[in-house]
């Protein structure tokens, strides 16, 4: 038997969010799993109002493009994913916080709105 799923990863940064799409298989047979990118895609930071945007563009990216495997495709679609994200500024409380000495991302002047984790994986409906 073996367990599969996909996996963002993501560096978010003040001027650029790297994410990375990711497929996790584990074989009961074998020691080590096996990850494969699937794909990389950069956004611009100050374009986005907040993180769950960036999310939500990148799955959407992803669904616009052809992938040879059902598999994948259907883990997108059934929202079936982890995230591991490392976030610029100051983490407290399961939450990114703006304050006056991180970086700023203001597309209108306004800043992102901080946002705790568990609304982002509202947002984008992920299981959990």
């Amino acid at each position: 038997m073996s367990k599969s799923c996909a996996v963002i990863v993501g560096d978010i940064g003040g001027t650029n969010a790297r994410v990375q799409f990711l497929w996790y298989n584990r074989d009961q047979k074998s020691l080590t799993p096996s990850i494969s990118l699937i794909t990389r895609q950069t956004y611009r930071t100050n374009t986005f109002t907040g993180l769950s945007k960036i999310l939500e563009r990148f799955l959407n990216d992803i669904l616009n493009e052809e992938y040879q495997q059902e598999e994948i495709h259907n883990a997108v679609l059934d929202k079936n994913i982890r995230v591991v994200l490392a976030v610029c500024g100051p983490i407290w409380n399961n939450r990114r916080s703006n304050d006056a000495n991180n970086v700023r991302m203001e597309p209108d002047g306004s800043g992102w709105a901080t946002q705790h984790a568990e609304e982002i994986e509202n947002f984008l409906k992920l299981k959990a």
